[in-house]
């Protein structure tokens, strides 16, 4: 079941400090949650939780064109709701999932599921980020 989090929600900051993780291994994890955040209670992006299971995921996501990003991911057993998100997203009418990440476990994740690298970009820091694009 995927339940949407909407940012009036009571306990909202709590809810998107478990999404923190999410950003580990990024070159400024603190000012992309602090952007996350701000997106999701200015409703620029959405905020959700899938329970499944096997546990549980979080995820933000965003329109853009076509496409469908999911800015950020976050929970236990990924694999095992992934099929869920990715169903959702095709049945809304999007042409592409899209994700960026900067961790090698979740590039093998998203290669499982058919993603493609699209873009790779070095940080200063040392960092690698991928974009990660399934076409729908």
């Amino acid at each position: 079941m995927i339940r949407h989090i909407k940012p009036t929600h009571a306990d909202i900051d709590a809810q998107l400090a478990l999404l923190k993780p999410a950003f580990e291994g990024s070159p400024t994890p603190k000012s992309e949650f602090l952007d996350m955040c701000d997106r999701v209670k200015t409703q620029n992006a959405s905020f959700y939780q899938l329970s499944h299971s096997g546990g549980s995921v979080r995820f933000v996501g965003l329109v853009e064109g076509n496409d469908y990003l999911i800015y950020a991911l976050s929970g236990k057993n990924l694999r095992q709701a992934a099929p869920a998100i990715i169903e959702r997203v095709k049945q809304c009418g999007y042409q592409a999932i899209k994700f960026h990440t900067y961790k090698n476990g979740m590039r093998r994740i998203l290669n499982v599921f058919g993603f493609h690298e699209v873009e790779r970009m070095q940080c200063e820091s040392g960092a690698v980020e991928t974009v990660h694009a399934l076409t729908l």
